[in-house]
């Protein structure tokens, strides 16, 4: 059908509902009785008689509707506030309620035509699912309830009213969503919040859709939700049904991976302690940290001063990231490693001849300040190291660094044990290497 057909059908439409108006509007008129001089009691004795003349008195009032023509009992009067999600609740149009204002008091004082209550509200609630517009109409409405009259009863309200309501989400592109106003527990505030809006919400989250219609609402007070943290949406991001049902994986996409932990360096410095140790135990063995290697847990990736292997992990963001500051910070945190722990480097240095002892002193002297006081005993107990003079062929012998002296001209004459240094790099006791060799 074309649009200018369904236009004229809308004006027909709305002419006919125009005339029936009218019509009813001359009965109503017809049958009010207005108040009588010198006595009041003829008018009331005629409305009385009027009212109790039928079959089934003050049961049966034929009377227009919103929704046609319905029995008087079952019609409220018109509210604006109800329209946007009250549309299977008969209404009297503004326009009868208002010409024949004192027929609808007559009719109001024998319990017709009555205001709208909430439990017509939670009725239609239940009969029916809402639409994205009806749901933010509906919040509004609850929004809009004086404070003094439901804090009373605020959580009987409260339960009543989310176990009720049902809307249904519709997104370009995607399967409808059907979403229980009761499995609501918590919502976005893009003023304060750092999550991305086109990121995958957990299902207790409000759609944005609907929260970014309502303004400054106090969700905590009015239905006891919280603002989605961090925390929270870092463990909806790491479950596996997420991962599988949302297609985005944290453990596959390392410009997603990215992006997540710069949510993480940006809401840092807002968390309580307990908050941050939350997020790091939650990603501790997720592989989530973008390396040339690929994506690594926290504690198998290297910051970039690590590199004394070409093999090693080293953090690369994809889109260039700079790691420094709060996101440093997030990484040390999650356990991202700033030095090669000291029994790799021996056992490379054992096994494949490929460093000396000048090669692994220099190390250290550049990591000494990020190694732990039991590495650094570790060092003094690990037999990691070679003797001059000794055979070079077969397997060397290797001793603890306080069995063997400086390599200097007035220990050899001694006849003392002397470490083996390197055969290309010079002996410098006086440098940092040298000083931490003694």
């Amino acid at each position: 059908m074309s649009s200018s057909n369904t236009d004229k059908n809308d004006e027909g439409d709305k002419t006919l509902q125009t005339w029936l108006q009218s019509r009813c509007l001359h009965v109503l008129q017809f049958f009010t009785f207005h108040p009588t001089t010198p006595s009041s009691i003829v008018a009331e004795q005629f409305r009385s008689a009027f009212f109790t003349s039928g079959a089934t008195p003050n049961h049966s009032f034929p009377i227009i509707s919103t929704l046609g023509v319905r029995s008087a009992r079952d019609v409220r009067v018109y509210n604006a506030a109800f329209t946007g999600f009250l549309k299977n609740t008969p209404m009297l149009p503004p326009e009868v309620a208002r010409e024949g204002r004192l027929m609808l008091a007559a009719l109001r004082e024998r319990g017709m035509c009555t205001d709208v209550t909430f439990q017509d509200v939670l009725d239609e609630l239940k009969a029916r699912i809402l639409d994205e517009q009806e749901a933010v109409a509906l919040l509004k409405w609850r929004m809009s309830l004086d404070s003094e009259l439901t804090k009373t009863h605020a959580r009987e309200l409260r339960e009543v009213f989310l176990g009720a309501a049902i809307f249904c989400l519709k997104e370009e592109g995607k399967q409808d969503k059907v979403v229980p106003l009761a499995s609501i527990r918590t919502f976005i505030n893009p003023r304060t919040s750092v999550i991305p809006l086109d990121s995958p919400l957990p299902e207790h989250t409000l759609p944005f859709a609907i929260s970014k219609q309502l303004g400054n609402a106090d969700f905590r007070s009015l239905f006891g939700w919280t603002e989605l943290g961090v925390p929270d949406w870092i463990t909806y991001l790491v479950n596996p049904a997420t991962r599988k049902e949302t297609g985005v994986d944290i453990t596959l996409d390392a410009v997603f991976a990215e992006r997540v932990l710069g949510v993480i360096a940006r809401a840092w410095p807002n968390m309580n302690a307990a908050q941050q140790q939350d997020v790091c135990a939650k990603l501790s063995d997720v592989p989530c940290i973008p390396t040339r290697a690929g994506l690594k847990v926290p504690s198998e990736a290297y910051f970039s001063n690590a590199h004394v292997f070409p093999d090693l992990p080293i953090i690369v963001m994809p889109k260039g990231t700079a790691v420094k500051g709060t996101l440093e910070k997030v990484l040390v945190s999650l356990g991202v490693r700033k030095h090669v722990e000291l029994q790799i480097v021996f056992s490379r240095m054992i096994h494949t001849g490929d460093w000396s002892t000048a090669d692994l002193i220099k190390y250290l002297v550049a990591v000494r300040d990020t190694l732990s006081s039991l590495e650094i005993d570790r060092l003094k107990q690990t037999s990691a190291f070679m003797r001059e003079g000794e055979d070079e062929t077969g397997k060397p012998t290797r001793y603890l660094a306080r069995d063997l002296y400086e390599p200097v001209d007035t220990l050899r004459d001694l006849g003392l044990p002397i470490l083996f240094w390197s055969p290309t790099v010079k002996w410098r006791a006086g440098s940092d290497e040298g000083k931490l060799s003694s």
